[in-house]
Protein backbone atom coordinates (compact mmCIF):
# COMPACT_ATOMS: atom_id res chain seq x y z
CA UNK A 1 0.00 0.00 0.00
CA UNK A 2 2.81 2.45 0.91
CA UNK A 3 4.59 1.59 -2.33
CA UNK A 4 1.44 2.36 -4.37
CA UNK A 5 0.96 5.62 -2.51
CA UNK A 6 4.54 6.65 -3.28
CA UNK A 7 4.05 5.86 -6.96
CA UNK A 8 0.83 7.87 -7.07
CA UNK A 9 2.47 10.86 -5.32
CA UNK A 10 5.33 10.84 -7.83
CA UNK A 11 2.87 10.63 -10.72
CA UNK A 12 0.89 13.52 -9.27
CA UNK A 13 4.00 15.69 -8.76
CA UNK A 14 5.65 15.04 -12.12
CA UNK A 15 2.58 14.80 -14.35
CA UNK A 16 0.10 17.15 -12.71
CA UNK A 17 -3.57 16.56 -12.03
CA UNK A 18 -4.79 16.50 -15.63
CA UNK A 19 -1.91 14.27 -16.70
CA UNK A 20 -2.68 11.99 -13.78
CA UNK A 21 -6.24 11.81 -15.08
CA UNK A 22 -4.85 10.69 -18.45
CA UNK A 23 -2.91 7.98 -16.63
CA UNK A 24 -6.14 6.92 -14.93
CA UNK A 25 -7.86 6.73 -18.33
CA UNK A 26 -5.13 4.44 -19.63
CA UNK A 27 -5.55 2.21 -16.59
CA UNK A 28 -9.34 2.18 -17.08
CA UNK A 29 -8.92 0.86 -20.64
CA UNK A 30 -7.11 -2.22 -19.38
CA UNK A 31 -9.28 -5.23 -20.17
CA UNK A 32 -10.66 -7.02 -17.13
CA UNK A 33 -10.39 -10.61 -18.27
CA UNK A 34 -11.93 -12.01 -15.10
CA UNK A 35 -15.13 -10.14 -15.98
CA UNK A 36 -15.08 -11.75 -19.43
CA UNK A 37 -14.59 -15.15 -17.82
CA UNK A 38 -17.43 -14.48 -15.40
CA UNK A 39 -19.73 -13.55 -18.29
CA UNK A 40 -18.77 -16.72 -20.16
CA UNK A 41 -19.56 -18.77 -17.06
CA UNK A 42 -22.95 -17.08 -16.62
CA UNK A 43 -23.84 -17.49 -20.30
CA UNK A 44 -22.94 -21.18 -20.10
CA UNK A 45 -25.13 -21.62 -17.02
CA UNK A 46 -28.06 -19.88 -18.72
CA UNK A 47 -27.66 -22.13 -21.77
CA UNK A 48 -27.65 -25.19 -19.50
CA UNK A 49 -30.74 -23.85 -17.74
CA UNK A 50 -32.76 -23.64 -20.96
CA UNK A 51 -31.43 -27.00 -22.07
CA UNK A 52 -32.57 -28.57 -18.81
CA UNK A 53 -36.05 -27.10 -19.33
CA UNK A 54 -36.22 -28.97 -22.64
CA UNK A 55 -35.48 -32.26 -20.85
CA UNK A 56 -37.75 -32.04 -17.82
CA UNK A 57 -36.82 -29.09 -15.61
CA UNK A 58 -39.42 -26.53 -14.59
CA UNK A 59 -39.62 -23.43 -16.74
CA UNK A 60 -40.83 -22.05 -20.05
CA UNK A 61 -38.97 -22.63 -23.29
CA UNK A 62 -39.62 -23.15 -26.99
CA UNK A 63 -39.15 -26.91 -27.06
CA UNK A 64 -39.69 -29.75 -24.57
CA UNK A 65 -38.60 -33.36 -25.15
CA UNK A 66 -41.62 -35.14 -23.68
CA UNK A 67 -42.04 -35.91 -19.99
CA UNK A 68 -39.02 -36.74 -17.82
CA UNK A 69 -39.01 -39.26 -14.98
CA UNK A 70 -39.42 -37.95 -11.45
CA UNK A 71 -35.74 -38.13 -10.48
CA UNK A 72 -34.58 -36.28 -13.59
CA UNK A 73 -37.31 -33.67 -13.17
CA UNK A 74 -36.31 -33.01 -9.53
CA UNK A 75 -32.58 -32.79 -10.35
CA UNK A 76 -33.09 -30.49 -13.35
CA UNK A 77 -35.56 -28.28 -11.49
CA UNK A 78 -33.10 -27.95 -8.60
CA UNK A 79 -30.41 -26.96 -11.11
CA UNK A 80 -32.71 -24.38 -12.68
CA UNK A 81 -33.70 -22.87 -9.35
CA UNK A 82 -30.07 -22.59 -8.26
CA UNK A 83 -28.96 -20.91 -11.50
CA UNK A 84 -31.93 -18.55 -11.63
CA UNK A 85 -31.29 -17.49 -8.04
CA UNK A 86 -28.19 -15.50 -9.00
CA UNK A 87 -27.37 -15.59 -12.73
CA UNK A 88 -29.55 -12.84 -14.18
CA UNK A 89 -29.13 -10.63 -11.13
CA UNK A 90 -25.36 -10.91 -11.54
CA UNK A 91 -25.69 -10.01 -15.21
CA UNK A 92 -27.56 -6.83 -14.25
CA UNK A 93 -24.97 -6.06 -11.56
CA UNK A 94 -22.08 -6.31 -14.03
CA UNK A 95 -23.87 -4.17 -16.62
CA UNK A 96 -24.79 -1.53 -14.05
CA UNK A 97 -21.33 -1.43 -12.48
CA UNK A 98 -19.67 -0.43 -15.75
CA UNK A 99 -22.39 2.01 -16.86
CA UNK A 100 -20.97 4.96 -14.91
CA UNK A 101 -17.46 4.71 -16.39
CA UNK A 102 -18.94 4.19 -19.87
CA UNK A 103 -21.09 7.32 -19.48
CA UNK A 104 -18.12 9.39 -18.27
CA UNK A 105 -15.88 8.14 -21.07
CA UNK A 106 -18.34 8.54 -23.95
CA UNK A 107 -20.52 11.42 -22.82
CA UNK A 108 -24.35 11.49 -22.70
CA UNK A 109 -25.14 11.39 -26.43
CA UNK A 110 -22.61 8.75 -27.39
CA UNK A 111 -23.59 6.64 -24.38
CA UNK A 112 -27.25 6.66 -25.39
CA UNK A 113 -26.45 6.10 -29.07
CA UNK A 114 -24.20 3.18 -28.20
CA UNK A 115 -26.87 1.54 -26.05
CA UNK A 116 -29.57 2.02 -28.69
CA UNK A 117 -27.36 0.44 -31.34
CA UNK A 118 -25.97 -2.43 -29.26
CA UNK A 119 -29.22 -3.31 -27.49
CA UNK A 120 -32.08 -1.86 -29.54
CA UNK A 121 -31.15 -3.22 -32.97
CA UNK A 122 -30.60 -6.86 -31.85
CA UNK A 123 -33.84 -6.73 -29.88
CA UNK A 124 -35.85 -5.48 -32.86
CA UNK A 125 -34.21 -8.00 -35.21
CA UNK A 126 -35.15 -10.86 -32.89
CA UNK A 127 -38.68 -9.63 -32.26
CA UNK A 128 -39.58 -8.97 -35.90
CA UNK A 129 -37.53 -11.60 -37.75
CA UNK A 130 -35.62 -14.23 -35.76
CA UNK A 131 -38.37 -15.07 -33.24
CA UNK A 132 -41.03 -15.92 -35.86
CA UNK A 133 -38.45 -17.86 -37.92
CA UNK A 134 -37.50 -19.94 -34.86
CA UNK A 135 -41.14 -20.90 -34.44
CA UNK A 136 -41.49 -22.21 -38.01
CA UNK A 137 -39.65 -25.58 -37.65
CA UNK A 138 -41.26 -26.20 -34.27
CA UNK A 139 -44.74 -25.70 -35.70
CA UNK A 140 -44.01 -27.74 -38.83
CA UNK A 141 -42.65 -30.64 -36.75
CA UNK A 142 -45.72 -30.62 -34.52
CA UNK A 143 -43.79 -29.67 -31.38
CA UNK A 144 -46.37 -26.95 -30.72
CA UNK A 145 -49.39 -29.11 -31.38
CA UNK A 146 -51.68 -28.47 -34.34
CA UNK A 147 -50.93 -24.76 -34.60
CA UNK A 148 -50.93 -23.34 -38.12
CA UNK A 149 -47.92 -21.15 -38.92
CA UNK A 150 -49.98 -18.48 -40.64
CA UNK A 151 -52.36 -18.32 -37.68
CA UNK A 152 -49.35 -18.13 -35.39
CA UNK A 153 -47.95 -15.13 -37.28
CA UNK A 154 -51.30 -13.34 -37.18
CA UNK A 155 -51.57 -13.91 -33.43
CA UNK A 156 -47.89 -13.03 -32.84
CA UNK A 157 -47.96 -9.65 -34.56
CA UNK A 158 -51.45 -8.74 -33.39
CA UNK A 159 -50.41 -9.02 -29.72
CA UNK A 160 -46.82 -7.99 -30.42
CA UNK A 161 -44.71 -6.17 -27.85
CA UNK A 162 -41.02 -5.34 -27.69
CA UNK A 163 -38.71 -7.70 -25.78
CA UNK A 164 -40.43 -11.04 -26.36
CA UNK A 165 -38.81 -14.38 -25.58
CA UNK A 166 -35.20 -14.49 -24.35
CA UNK A 167 -34.66 -10.85 -25.35
CA UNK A 168 -36.54 -9.65 -22.25
CA UNK A 169 -33.14 -9.19 -20.64
CA UNK A 170 -31.95 -6.92 -23.46
CA UNK A 171 -35.17 -4.90 -23.20
CA UNK A 172 -34.67 -4.47 -19.45
CA UNK A 173 -31.05 -3.41 -19.95
CA UNK A 174 -32.12 -0.82 -22.52
CA UNK A 175 -34.78 0.60 -20.20
CA UNK A 176 -32.28 0.85 -17.34
CA UNK A 177 -29.69 2.46 -19.65
CA UNK A 178 -32.18 5.12 -20.79
CA UNK A 179 -33.21 5.77 -17.18
CA UNK A 180 -29.55 6.14 -16.18
CA UNK A 181 -28.93 8.48 -19.11
CA UNK A 182 -31.83 10.71 -18.06
CA UNK A 183 -30.67 10.72 -14.43
CA UNK A 184 -27.07 11.61 -15.26
CA UNK A 185 -27.93 14.10 -18.00
CA UNK A 186 -30.69 16.04 -16.26
CA UNK A 187 -30.49 15.33 -12.52
CA UNK A 188 -26.93 14.58 -11.45
CA UNK A 189 -24.44 17.06 -12.87
CA UNK A 190 -20.84 15.89 -12.74
CA UNK A 191 -17.89 18.13 -11.96
CA UNK A 192 -15.37 19.17 -14.69
CA UNK A 193 -12.93 16.41 -15.47
CA UNK A 194 -9.75 18.13 -14.23
CA UNK A 195 -11.46 19.27 -11.06
CA UNK A 196 -12.72 15.75 -10.55
CA UNK A 197 -9.18 14.46 -11.03
CA UNK A 198 -7.83 16.90 -8.42
CA UNK A 199 -10.50 15.81 -5.96
CA UNK A 200 -9.60 12.18 -6.62
CA UNK A 201 -5.91 12.94 -6.14
CA UNK A 202 -6.59 14.74 -2.87
CA UNK A 203 -8.68 11.84 -1.63
CA UNK A 204 -5.97 9.31 -2.44
CA UNK A 205 -3.31 11.55 -0.87
CA UNK A 206 -5.33 11.77 2.36
CA UNK A 207 -5.64 7.97 2.44
CA UNK A 208 -1.90 7.62 1.92
CA UNK A 209 -1.15 10.00 4.81
CA UNK A 210 -3.45 7.93 7.01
Amino acid sequence: MHFLCAVYRNAEIWLGSCETQTLNKIMEKTRLYFIDNLRILLITLVMMLHLSISYGGEGSWYYKEGRADMLSSIALTWHNGTVQAFSMGLFFLIAGYFSASSFDRKGPRQFLKDRLLRLGIPMLCFDFVIGPLMAYPLIKSGAWGSTNYRSYLVGYYSRFHIGTGPLWFVEALLIFAIAYFLWRAYVKKTAPRCASSRASSASISEKCRA
